[in-house]
């Protein structure tokens, strides 16, 4: 599995956005972010890769393509 550095411009280039709005986003959530890179080790350096990101990562135009973007079914007990 390939892990990428998570960074204003490699979001960009995958959904598109404003700068400055990925920026606040970051902001908001950069403890999470840097504890999530320091888990799983991931450096700026891995962003480094034959193919650019948006030819690795395929984002779905639509919420429910992915399996999590589905309401669960649960079975209820009587």
């Amino acid at each position: 599995m390939e892990r990428w550095h998570i960074t204003t411009l490699a979001i960009q280039k995958l959904v598109g956005g404003c700068k400055e709005a990925i920026n606040a986003s970051l902001e908001t959530h950069e403890e999470e972010i840097k504890a999530h890179h320091a888990r799983l080790e991931i450096k700026p350096s891995f962003n480094r890769k034959p193919e650019p990101i948006t030819e690795m990562i395929h984002i779905a135009e639509e919420p429910t393509a992915f399996p999590w973007g589905h309401a669960g079914t649960q079975e209820i007990e009587a």
